[in-house]
């Protein structure tokens, strides 16, 4: 029976649930080391992504990445962290602010599967299609 990446995820999420840090730090451990057991060190990466999916959403918590072309102020972050934790219904909200010099002003702010492009560059570039026509 070939098992899926989800289901070992669900499976770690549920050896984890409740659990202190060093007992977490043993599961993994002997997680990782059972996955190379049966050959599947593969597909750590989409476990570990699917895992953080799967906590995420059991503990109310949203990853939040926000572009901009330098570091934002602590102010504008926290404003736009209450704005994601209300529209998600979340309990907590990673923020990560990460700079791209091509944005040319603005932000990208971006929540699982959903982008917000306030930045000039997505700005003029949806400007020309439309001119386009």
């Amino acid at each position: 029976m070939k098992i899926s990446t989800t289901d070992y995820a669900k499976t770690l999420y549920e050896m984890t649930k409740g659990k202190s840090q060093g007992e977490i730090d043993g599961i993994v451990s002997d997680f990782a080391k059972f996955l190379l057991k049966k050959r599947q060190a593969g597909k750590i990466g989409k476990i570990v992504d699917k895992f953080s999916q799967i906590w995420n959403k059991e503990n109310k918590t949203v990853d939040c990445e926000i572009l901009s072309v330098e570091k934002l102020e602590q102010s504008v972050l926290d404003g736009i962290k209450n704005r994601v934790k209300e529209k998600y219904q979340a309990q907590t909200v990673n923020v990560e602010n990460r700079i791209d010099k091509d944005l040319k002003g603005g932000i990208v702010i971006r929540v699982g599967d959903e982008m917000l492009d306030a930045s000039v560059s997505g700005t003029l570039f949806r400007l020309k299609k439309q001119l386009k026509g």
